[in-house]
């Protein structure tokens, strides 16, 4: 999934470094490799499939959505759960921040362009290669304010 969806390209379009296997999170929350999930903006959901390496505290990867193909950077705090990341398209970025919990990282994201201003919820979990994790059905509905409440005034508790 990763060359294909752009994420060895930074925005100068020159490669980016992968970390090795061997520098993975081994916080069981936070596994690197094939995530998938939504993005609700209005009333349509819009499904994403990323690529996704987490390492020492960083998040790198890419993936596609419904707008295009996109790159990731970010971080994590495993003490919290915590993560915030922005997704790249070759146009704009969107800004993510969200909650490691049990259905997977789940939170607000945010345009706040001069052009353009927009928020809503999303939610993505990692896919176990098993063929697992088609959350997608059951989480659809997911209110916007209930991605908003996890970051904002979200406890690391949740």
């Amino acid at each position: 999934m990763g060359a294909g969806f752009g994420f060895n390209q930074g925005q100068s379009g020159q490669d980016e470094q992968r970390p090795s296997e061997h520098d993975y999170e081994t916080d069981p929350r936070f596994p690197s490799g094939r995530w998938q999930g939504f993005y609700k903006q209005g009333v349509k959901p819009g499904e994403m499939e990323l690529d996704l390496a987490f390492a020492a505290g960083v998040i790198t990867g890419g993936g596609r959505d419904p707008v295009g193909v996109f790159t990731i950077a970010g971080s994590y705090d495993t003490s919290v759960g915590r993560c915030e990341f922005s997704k790249r398209y070759a146009s704009h970025a969107v800004e993510y921040r969200g909650y490691r919990e049990s259905q997977g990282i789940f939170g607000q994201w945010q345009i706040s362009g001069q052009f353009a201003r927009d928020r809503g919820g999303f939610l993505i979990w990692p896919i176990d290669g098993q063929g697992h994790g088609d959350q997608a059905e059951t989480h659809a509905d997911v209110p916007v304010e209930s991605a908003q409440e996890v970051c904002v005034g979200a406890s690391p508790e949740r």
